[in-house]
């Protein structure tokens, strides 16, 4: 279990959506029917959830979030800095890395190196499916975009 976040569409006219894949590429059919398209997912990513939901208005009750247009452009802007953030912890990490001579420590520090490599792999890919999620605005069949969490 854990958090699976998924960013989704609705179309005009549409009802019949492939159901989405989620984790796993659906290998295990265990994805919600989103009564919509799919066009991002995440696994356990608590950051991109915290930057989604505060673009939103915060945590509310329900699973579902309606994003607009200027949501996901700050959503963009609030990943391009923690992308910048993990930019500069792997530069530091990899200075720090050259001083070291104590084994514990080399360890220590390639291990913060790779997980900061990760997150910042992870902005990277978020901050593209929201420049992709951007253009669906300018589709003339669009009728709303979403992002549901669930445990």
């Amino acid at each position: 279990m854990g958090l699976d976040q998924y960013l989704y569409i609705k179309r005009k006219n549409k009802t019949d959506y492939k159901p989405a894949t989620g984790f796993c590429g659906g290998m295990f059919g265990l994805a919600p029917d989103l009564g919509g398209e799919e066009i991002g997912y995440w696994r356990k990513d608590y950051e991109v959830d915290k930057v989604i939901v505060e673009a939103a208005g915060g945590y509310n009750k329900t699973e579902d979030y309606s994003l607009t247009r200027e949501m996901c452009k700050e959503i963009i802007t609030e990943l391009k800095i923690l992308k910048k953030i993990y930019k500069n912890n792997i530069k530091d990490a990899k200075q720090i890395l050259k001083r070291q001579t104590n084994a514990e420590d080399i360890e220590l520090y390639r291990d913060c190196l790779d997980d900061d490599k990760w997150d910042y792999k992870k902005m990277c890919n978020s901050i593209k499916i929201f420049k992709r999620a951007l253009k669906y605005f300018k589709c003339k069949d669009f009728n709303g975009m979403y992002y549901y969490r669930s445990y």
